[in-house]
């Protein structure tokens, strides 16, 4: 009973640093992006999301699973830490030779020389990430959030400031390109000296052995997942316009700020401290629905509201150039709604070393997803992010079908845990978007839609969702 308290009062503690770390640092985050979206075109924010298809396809490789690996073992060495190290190290510069000598062709594909010179600056992040996998891990495993919460939040600010003084003197897309390698050099400086581990002259075959065994079905999966995330920007960016592309990477950075923050969250948390129950399925499974009630009271309202108020929100933050973003933003949020839960189910497959329906999972889905993607360029943009949404829908029950399977939990009783809370906050996202049609002014019209659905989910919760609620505020409040 009393480690139970203990692994209770950890994970609030973890979740509380962890959020507290995104919100601070995505704050930041969306407050420079407001300042530089004012001084940059869309067709900036194009250029890099034309090549970051290739970077996140990289930095998949970086890791391969393998910190998951070791979170996972109960009797991790410092043989095992070390083998990580410089295997990351050899696929770090093995991955910015590749990006370095291909660079030229992938300018020739968009037919815009600057890609070359910006994708061979940018790739450097790939082997600083490198250096940095394990501290990273090491942090995870002590069930340490704090430290690196502080971490982040520090390189988020310089490099925020940074990247506007830049643009504001004029660097445009280099502004951009400047801000992400010096936040990743910053955060690795930073993780290197308050990480406290250092490498030995050590590399076992023993410890790669276990190492790719766990790992290279996560790597398989996030492989897949990577390049078909990335597909979006790419076809984008081939087929339609740079500005195009840029309109969709900012409604994606609004839609992404409370589901994939939400997600990164809970993920760097629940999956070390779920580690410590793969023994124990029956507490597994009562935690695991108890956090799809958790994340689905949260989330839900979070994007159906943010989907509601896109229109006045966008213009009131942006500037006219801008506008046509707001659509591709609703249709977003429809989508992303559903990762964090998505995120969730596949930690608790990972907790208990089902890796392999994973790998499964992800090629079902992004085969799936292919086509969706293909068959809407005719449609447009738009008729991409409606293929977006259908597919987000279908990862969360296929996912929901494979957990009730491993867990011996049904499908419908995983969907009784989130359907109070999706009906709810749809009527809530109803009465929002029905007061975005009256004719006030904007900066009246945001702040009362505001009020309003949150007073009305408030009052709703307090009433229907008395315990879930109570998780809610205690994990958001740290309370004991």
């Amino acid at each position: 009973m009393a480690e139970e308290e203990n692994l209770k009062k950890t994970t609030k503690k973890g979740l509380y640093w962890s959020a507290a770390s995104n919100i601070a640092s995505q704050g930041m985050y969306f407050v420079f992006g407001i300042i530089l979206a004012r001084l940059l075109a869309p067709s900036d924010y194009g250029v890099i999301g034309m090549l970051t298809v290739f970077m996140c396809v990289v930095q998949v490789f970086i890791d391969c699973g393998f910190s998951q690996a070791l979170i996972a073992k109960q009797d991790r060495t410092q043989t095992d830490f070390s083998t990580e190290f410089f295997f990351n190290i050899a696929v770090g510069f093995v991955g910015y030779a590749l990006l370095f000598l291909v660079s030229p062709l992938i300018a020739a594909f968009y037919n815009m020389p600057i890609l070359s010179p910006i994708l061979k600056v940018t790739g450097l992040g790939v082997l600083i990430n490198s250096l940095c996998v394990v501290q990273i891990a090491q942090f995870a495993i002590r069930l340490d959030f704090k430290t690196p919460a502080k971490l982040k939040v520090i390189t988020q600010l310089v490099s925020g400031v940074g990247g506007i003084v830049l643009a504001y003197i004029g660097w445009g897309v280099w502004a951009l390109v400047i801000q992400q390698i010096a936040g990743g050099l910053l955060h690795a400086i930073l993780l290197w000296i308050f990480a406290g581990w250092r490498p030995t002259r050590e590399f076992s075959k023993e410890s790669f052995s276990y190492l790719w065994g766990y790992g290279s079905k996560i790597l398989g999966a996030s492989l897949i997942q990577q390049v078909y995330d990335n597909l979006y920007p790419l076809v984008i960016g081939k087929f339609f316009s740079s500005k195009q592309l840029g309109l969709y990477s900012r409604a994606q950075g609004f839609a992404s700020l409370p589901s994939t923050n939400l997600s990164s969250v809970l993920g760097s948390v629940t999956f070390p401290v779920l580690s410590k129950l793969n023994n124990d399925i029956p507490r597994l499974v009562g935690t695991y629905r108890r956090m799809l009630r958790t994340i689905a009271f949260i989330v839900f309202p979070l994007m159906i509201g943010l989907a509601a108020i896109s229109s006045p929100l966008v213009k009131i933050l942006l500037n006219e150039q801008w506008y046509d973003c707001i659509i591709y933003l609703q249709f977003l949020c429809i989508a992303l709604i559903w990762q964090p839960l998505s995120a969730t189910q596949l930690n608790v497959l990972k907790v208990i070393g089902r890796s392999d329906i994973i790998l499964k999972l992800e090629i079902l889905k992004r085969g799936v997803g292919l086509i969706s993607i293909f068959a809407a360029i005719p449609f447009g943009v738009k008729g991409m992010c409606i293929g977006f949404d259908i597919f987000y829908i279908y990862c969360f029950v296929l996912n929901t079908y494979y957990n009730s399977r491993t867990l011996k939990l049904s499908f419908g009783e995983q969907l009784q845990d989130i359907l109070p809370f999706l009906l709810n906050s749809i009527v809530m996202g109803g009465i929002v978007l029905l007061i975005t049609l009256l004719p006030l002014n904007k900066y009246i019209l945001l702040p009362l839609c505001v009020l309003v659905g949150g007073a009305y989910y408030y009052i709703t919760s307090s009433v229907l969702f008395k315990e879930v609620k109570a998780d809610a505020l205690s994990l958001i409040f740290k309370r004991k």
